[in-house]
């Protein structure tokens, strides 16, 4: 799946030089963390390693968000991140790809 979002994301920017394209990496939660060896965000590091490898070839291209940090700071309700922190993501994300 990290593949084929890379390649349509190199499709778009070929496209389109102009446009602007954020990957925000990963926040894993799992119920059964405390039954499973990759409970909680035992998989996010990984999973980050896949996208930042797949990306490599569009890393000038591709502002990517390392929203681990934020993430693991901020409460964690009902196995989720906390309704307030993903607006301080969105607003990021805004951030970057909105100003000036």
């Amino acid at each position: 799946m990290v593949r084929s979002s890379r390649d349509a994301v190199r499709r778009l920017l070929d496209r389109n030089p102009q446009a602007r394209v954020v990957i925000r990496g990963p926040h894993v939660t799992y119920r059964g963390w405390d039954l499973h060896y990759v409970g909680g965000d035992g998989l996010a590091r990984f999973m980050e390693d896949i996208l930042v490898q797949e990306y490599q070839t569009l890393r000038d291209r591709v502002v990517y968000l390392r929203a681990w940090d934020m993430t693991l700071a901020a409460e964690n309700t009902d196995f989720h991140v906390n309704p307030m922190c993903l607006n301080q993501l969105s607003n990021l994300v805004l951030d970057y790809t909105c100003t000036r």
